[in-house]
């Protein structure tokens, strides 16, 4: 555990004795223990006191003695009993018994408690309590007063305080409450009081997402390290998916084909708490894990974490569900390899993929993601923007986190260049921040080879330049409308795709009719094309739901009804050749025609329908 040695580091090298975990929080730390209670194991023999709280629970400790303790140290005595008040309150009153001390759980009344404890000095004859038999947690050996008084005066006090965005939400200072602007400074208070500092005290803050902490506390000026929880990696992943199947009591079962490595690859971007989770929904159906069942649930689980700005996306295969587009396999090859390979520094950071609505964009990009055996994901920009003053930021942060938590993984951004946007000069500064934002983490080094942008879009003149430049996308790769022969190719795709391959045979086709078909779909997209293949199963279907051998007859029929629907072709093929600074990156024939990317969009439409061939109507 890298955090946790990070923070024994930095607590012993007195660089900080008051921490703020974020992240994975609300996971477990080892099978079966969550992070409060690992900081009470951990920290059990080393302190005298060990302090929980959250607003909901109030002031908790994991050992009865410990309370009992904190109690007679700080010489607290329980409440008058007004039986009159009592007899009001009747049911509403807290529960406890007659004379109990109730510790507060008002963050006005437990925080100045908190802070007595972690300044708390020991009197003369203090000892530890002794009826330590049923303590959940092991406190250090006891001493004599004498050693406790000479060897160490001060009570050794841990504090962990959970859900500390309800303590110190973010907001601008002059609109918080007043309880939240005294939970601010107290919590700064506390990190900077050399007092405490002497002491020996510990305080960890914890909270999910660190955005949602209000900016003078996650501050470096506040004295409060930062320290990050990611959620557990393969090797991580599997050792829990191992401990679960040597349980004693219903162990992990898995369905035949699927391995202990095969759970532990498939539920990348998942906690131990949600791993876990899986194997109990198999449980409750009486099923061993499938692979199904762990994609599902990872879908689910990943939009409702990351509130649907990520969406798990399922490749139908490879490149051979793709027809046509050799160039763009040829590229795309290369890159799925490296990732294989673990090729890091050949890898781009991003690649852009341009040209007409419909060409494909989308599936080639899933097709990569399954040739690289990475998690292909549609990271969706336009739903980071919140309501709420802080929200954006949250969830973008999140969603980022998200995405190295799946690395190596592809984030694909469909249609760039409407998802983005700078924003203009004096307008909304939260999409300013997103787009910055965004921009730093496309280019940060440190995530090459663990997480590839694929980007795509049909107007990339619309794009701000610092997005699509080399560092940020450094492939950028035209996906035009196909040439004859691989129409031909996709068609015969689609009819495999749709349970059709082999019921229409091309090479059974005359001179003339292959001629026509082709004259016929000139410059349509694979979208058209795949919209033809369904019309033509739909006209050739029987009444009785079957389908006859398919004939040429059936796709004359499918072409006098079908139209091409995408608009502005010739226009948005040359606004992508524009684009391209790698010739290797261009389909053939645009090669000699295009060699000054500059003058691309200057061209009539005329010259692009000359290197393509028209558009039929």
């Amino acid at each position: 555990m890298q955090w946790f040695d990070e923070l024994k580091a930095k607590y012993t090298a007195g660089v900080a004795h008051c921490f703020l975990l974020h992240g994975a929080v609300d996971d477990y730390v080892v099978p079966g223990v969550s992070l409060q209670r690992f900081l009470c194991l951990a920290l059990g023999r080393t302190r005298d006191l060990i302090l929980c709280y959250n607003i909901a629970d109030g002031i908790t400790c994991p050992a009865p003695s410990m309370r009992r303790n904190l109690i007679r140290w700080l010489g607290l005595t329980p409440p008058e009993r007004d039986p009159v008040a009592a007899a009001l309150r009747r049911d509403t009153a807290p529960t406890g018994n007659q004379g109990e001390i109730l510790l507060p759980r008002a963050p006005v009344d437990a925080l100045p408690l908190l802070e007595r404890a972690l300044t708390l000095r020991r009197r003369k004859n203090d000892t530890d309590d002794p009826q330590r038999e049923s303590d959940t947690v092991q406190v250090r050996p006891e001493r004599t007063p004498e050693e406790t008084v000479n060897a160490d005066p001060w009570v050794r006090c841990a504090v962990v305080l959970s859900f500390t965005e309800t303590l110190a939400p973010t907001g601008d200072m002059v609109m918080l409450s007043p309880v939240d602007r005294t939970a601010i400074v107290t919590l700064q208070r506390w990190a900077a009081d050399k007092t405490i500092a002497s002491n020996g005290a510990l305080i960890v803050l914890l909270a999910r997402d660190l955005s949602q902490i209000h900016a003078d506390v996650r501050s470096a000026s506040s004295k409060i390290a930062s320290l990050h929880l990611p959620l557990p990696d393969a090797e991580a992943r599997l050792d829990y998916v191992h401990s679960l199947t040597q349980l004693d009591t219903k162990p992990l079962r898995l369905a035949p084909g699927m391995t202990t490595e095969t759970l532990a690859t498939a539920t990348a971007g998942l906690s131990r708490y949600q791993i876990e989770d899986v194997k109990l929904r198999a449980d409750t159906m009486g099923t061993p894990v499938t692979l199904s069942l762990v994609k599902e649930r990872k879908a689910e689980i990943i939009r409702q974490e990351y509130h649907e700005v990520l969406d798990i996306l399922e490749p139908q295969g490879g490149f051979e569900t793709i027809g046509g587009y050799a160039y763009v396999k040829a590229a795309f090859q290369r890159i799925a390899e490296r990732l294989r390979r673990g090729l890091v520094s050949k890898l781009p950071k991003g690649v852009l993929l341009l040209g007409p609505a419909g060409t494909g964009k989308t599936e080639l990009a899933k097709a990569l993601a399954a040739e690289a055996g990475v998690t292909c994901v549609r990271f969706n920009v336009g739903r980071v923007l919140g309501k709420y003053v802080g929200e954006s930021e949250s969830k973008l942060d999140r969603a980022l986190a998200g995405l190295v938590s799946l690395s190596p993984c592809l984030a694909f951004i469909d249609e760039l260049d409407q998802q983005t946007s700078r924003g203009e000069s004096g307008g909304n500064e939260v999409e300013k921040r997103v787009f910055a934002r965004l921009l730093e983490v496309m280019g940060d080094p440190q995530l090459r080879g663990k997480v590839v942008w694929v980007a795509a879009s049909n107007r990339p003149d619309l794009i701000d330049a610092a997005i699509k430049r080399s560092g940020r996308l450094d492939y950028k790769i035209p996906v035009l409308a196909p040439d004859p022969e691989e129409r031909l190719e996709i068609l015969a795709t689609q009819l495999h795709r749709h349970g059709a391959g082999s019921s229409l045979d091309w090479a059974t086709l005359t001179t003339a009719e292959r001629q026509e078909l082709l004259t016929r779909t000139e410059g349509w997209t694979g979208a058209e094309l795949e919209k033809l293949v369904l019309k033509l199963l739909d006209l050739a279907e029987e009444p009785d739901g079957t389908t006859p051998p398919l004939t040429f007859q059936h796709l004359c029929q499918a072409l006098a009804v079908i139209r091409p629907s995408t608009k502005n072709v010739e226009f948005m093929t040359k606004l992508a050749l524009a684009e391209v600074d790698d010739l290797t990156l261009l389909p053939a024939p645009y090669r000699n025609l295009y060699d000054n990317r500059a003058e691309t969009v200057d061209k009539e439409a005329e010259e692009v329908v000359r290197a393509r061939g028209p558009r039929s109507l």
